[in-house]
């Protein structure tokens, strides 16, 4: 299973992975495992051929660009090196290109010196953030998050403490829904339903999520808890089918429908309003690791973040798929949190190096994006960000998910402390209609 959080640099993510779906990003990270071989044997012109043809089927894509770039110029086509360099700066990346030797013969080009200027002025903080709320309990593991604009209550799910933690208006923290309460594996995504007085969490199990029994993991699906005292109202669990599962992401149609992504399978799944069971929506080798859902403004459209491959749109009548053109040097992998703003989506992108939350500027008809802007980056506040929701007109995101602190294994790395979960808030420009 490739978790999400596995930060940075997408220099490894995907490159060298291996699947039995056959599409552009399957086909692209064979030749990417192609090239590393074709380095690996000192032949760096054929590595940098391979990578390219790889961007050709999976463009912008941040690990693949910059290996490009330095394949190119260990071949010795520094023209090539500087294109690919520049077209990662372009997507306002950041990296250490002036100490790294597969770049030294291009140390005297004039080019070089303005990227690595590009490069620095990346790694510059942007945006404007304040903490609005912190959970001093240690190794929660923060993933989902929901704001009650009513109450003014915020909800936060711990994956590692299979629990939901509120922060009500006097900034004190305290257990919404108690660990493993009713069954809870890691509470991932969080939806709020204010129309009908619910809040909806999804529930999985990983190793990350303390104290899994054999039984908890077969236990992977959504609970329905009361949004004013967190008392159960519903769970519908999947049906053990021997696969691996992995629901982190929610969304709710404005009737009532559940919908979920599973970021180790391929679907997206539904529950109908008052149903009792979550039946898969749309399933295709196109997705990979399906992360946040939005809907459209008309919720005719549902826009779900692929880590691997960008952004696909569901049209929710049809079921029809498309996968969104990325603009050019604009990379849309890595995205994790979704929310939808105005027309537009806002994303935390977490999969990159910075990790940041853009604002991605949707046509009015959401089959193009028009462009990216880079809301929050280089952040210290913000230095693991994981997912989000609205307040308004400001953002509320969880600033320090700490999900590297976690090894694969669910084993906490070192012994220092924890630091206390920051959410933090973000002034947001004005929504577009």
């Amino acid at each position: 299973m490739l978790l999400k959080r596995a930060p940075a640099l997408f220099a490894a993510l995907c490159l060298v992975c291996s699947t039995a779906r056959a599409d552009s990003v399957t086909e692209g990270q064979e030749l990417g495992r192609q090239a590393v071989a074709a380095a690996q044997a000192g032949d760096h012109a054929a590595a940098a051929d391979l990578l390219r043809k790889a961007l050709a089927l999976r463009p912008n894509h941040p690990g693949l660009t910059y290996r490009y770039a330095k394949e190119s110029a260990r071949a010795g086509r520094n023209d090539d090196a500087i294109e690919a360099l520049g077209n990662y700066a372009a997507m306002g990346l950041i990296a250490d290109a002036g100490t790294d030797a597969d770049f030294a013969n291009l140390t005297r080009d004039p080019r070089f010196a303005a990227l690595r200027a590009q490069f620095a002025d990346n790694a510059k903080p942007k945006g404007t953030i304040a903490i609005t709320a912190t959970i001093a309990e240690p190794q929660i593991l923060a993933e989902g998050i929901a704001f009650d604009s009513v109450s003014r209550r915020l909800y936060v799910g711990s994956v590692h403490k299979r629990k939901i933690i509120a922060v009500g208006q006097d900034a004190k923290a305290y257990d919404f829904v108690p660990a493993a309460a009713h069954g809870l594996n890691g509470a991932f995504g969080l939806a709020l339903d204010t129309a009908r007085g619910s809040l909806w969490s999804a529930s999985s199990a990983v190793p990350q999520v303390a104290g899994l029994t054999g039984v908890d993991r077969n236990r992977t699906g959504i609970f329905e808890f009361a949004a004013a005292d967190g008392s159960l109202k519903k769970k519908v669990l999947l049906t053990d089918d021997g696969k691996e599962h992995v629901i982190g992401d929610l969304a709710i149609s404005p009737a009532g429908d559940i919908y979920a992504s599973d970021s180790s399978s391929p679907v997206i799944y539904r529950l109908a309003a008052g149903g009792i069971s979550l039946e898969p929506f749309v399933t295709g080798d196109a997705f990979h690791s399906l992360q946040g859902l939005a809907f459209s403004p008309d919720a005719s459209k549902l826009a779900v973040a692929d880590y691997s491959s960008g952004i696909h749109i569901v049209d929710v009548a049809s079921r029809a798929l498309a996968l969104m053109q990325m603009p050019a040097r604009t990379t849309l992998h890595g995205i994790d949190g979704f929310v939808r703003y105005g027309r537009d989506l806002i994303g935390v992108q977490n999969g990159i190096e910075p990790q940041r939350v853009v604002l991605l500027r949707m046509n009015p008809a959401w089959t193009e994006v028009e462009g990216l802007d880079v809301l929050a980056a280089n952040l210290p506040e913000m230095d693991e960000p994981t997912l989000a929701a609205l307040d308004g007109d400001a953002l509320l995101v969880i600033g320090n998910g700490q999900w590297s602190r976690f090894a694969g294994d669910g084993s906490i790395k070192g012994d220092q402390q924890f630091a206390p979960t920051r959410i933090v808030r973000l002034k947001l420009p004005p929504a577009r209609r």
